[in-house]
């Protein structure tokens, strides 16, 4: 679910005695302390920063959000999908260097 779906949930601290892990994508992750409180009451339940854009079917790259993190990385590659950070013409950049998201692979849909 996205992301600011998921934080009003965390943060009416539901009763979700059989939910082991979120999954959370379609927008930047950014928890704040309710969201880390739940979680820490909660040590049961792990949350995921999940990246795929719509091209990518449903996902590319998954990262398990660690504790105070409030603002996780999208994680390494699912298998099978290979991730580059270019420039407008499309060249590699280097790291620390804004740059698009270039996603290959099986994942990737067709044009």
């Amino acid at each position: 679910m996205p992301f600011s779906a998921a934080h009003l949930l965390l943060t009416t601290w539901p009763s979700l005695p059989s939910l082991p892990e979120m999954y959370t994508a379609g927008e930047a992750t950014t928890p704040t302390a309710a969201d880390h409180e739940f979680l820490a009451a909660h040590p049961d339940c792990v949350l995921y920063n999940g990246h795929g854009p719509t091209e990518a079917s449903i996902g590319l790259a998954e990262h398990l959000v660690e504790v105070r993190n409030t603002a996780p990385p999208i994680g390494p590659p699912f298998a099978g999908v290979r991730l580059r950070l270019l420039d407008a013409d499309r060249r590699p950049v280097p790291v620390g260097t804004v740059g698009q998201i270039c996603a290959e692979g099986q994942c990737v849909t067709d044009g």
